[in-house]
């Protein structure tokens, strides 16, 4: 059986940014002879069948969005989606290449002005793509959100990544995070986004005023009342099911004194 890395490497033929070297002629003849498809620029793949190849392209995204803008970073609503929102778009922050969009199958790339990468932004892959620190996707989805495609995720996204970040690491963490946003406000130009963040981070922690808080989850924290997100849609899921259930009908067992104020105890 083949090497599942090897087979995934050759989904994928790159030759942008070494167009003259042999292996991008070889790369190129095979598309000539029709054996690859081109799907960008310097950018081919072997599947032929188009429904695959939104697939391999979402395998691959990574590699092909480094080739085709080195020096990206994964930023916004995609960031916080973990790479790739729902609706199949990156977006890329870049401080000389934006303002435009790169179509693939499966896929949309959006470039957008911003800062390449900065302290805490990791590589991707190869390194020519970089993925924002969580410092950067809570200031970037703090931008105004434009409706349900836009690239903030907005402000309650942001609480409830507030929220996991308290459950899971406590008010030292959270402490950490408003020291890491600070430095990172001004190189990224969001200063305004940093305000609205540290008056979140306040209140989660009681020291602000209260009606800053816009989720469940947060003014439960505020109160000082724990609380698990993850449980507390499993306990509405189950709700919201028997709500809706027809429930059987079951004859009573005890129908006479005492027996039947005994079987009620027992039952309770």
């Amino acid at each position: 059986m083949a090497n599942l890395a090897v087979t995934r490497q050759d989904e994928v033929f790159i030759t942008r940014g070494n167009e003259s070297g042999a292996e991008a002629r070889a790369i190129q003849r095979r598309a000539k002879e029709d054996e690859l498809t081109r799907i960008a620029e310097g950018v081919y793949l072997r599947e032929k069948n188009a429904k695959a190849q939104k697939a391999v392209v979402r395998r691959n995204w990574f590699r092909i969005l480094g080739a085709l803008a080195p020096g990206a970073v994964v930023s916004y609503r995609s960031a916080y989606a973990g790479g790739m929102t729902p609706d199949g778009v990156v977006y890329l922050s870049h401080p000389t290449n934006f303002n435009r969009k790169i179509s693939l199958p499966g896929m949309q790339a959006v470039l957008v002005k911003g800062p390449g990468s900065l302290p805490g932004d990791m590589p991707l892959g190869d390194g020519k793509l970089y993925f924002a620190s969580r410092s950067r996707q809570l200031l970037e989805n703090l931008s105004p959100e434009r409706g349900t495609r836009g690239k903030s995720a907005g402000a309650k996204a942001v609480e409830e990544l507030l929220v996991k970040i308290l459950h899971a690491n406590g008010e030292a963490e959270l402490n950490r995070v408003r020291d890491e946003t600070r430095a990172l406000a001004n190189p990224l130009g969001l200063s305004e986004q940093f305000g609205k963040l540290d008056k979140l981070i306040g209140a989660l922690l009681a020291t602000h005023a209260n009606g800053v808080l816009k989720t469940k989850e947060g003014k439960l924290v505020a109160k000082g009342t724990p609380v698990d997100s993850g449980r507390m849609a499993r306990f509405e899921t189950l709700a919201a099911k028997l709500r809706t259930a027809v429930l059987a009908r079951r004859p009573a067992v005890a129908v006479n004194e005492p027996a039947r104020s005994s079987f009620a105890f027992l039952q309770a």
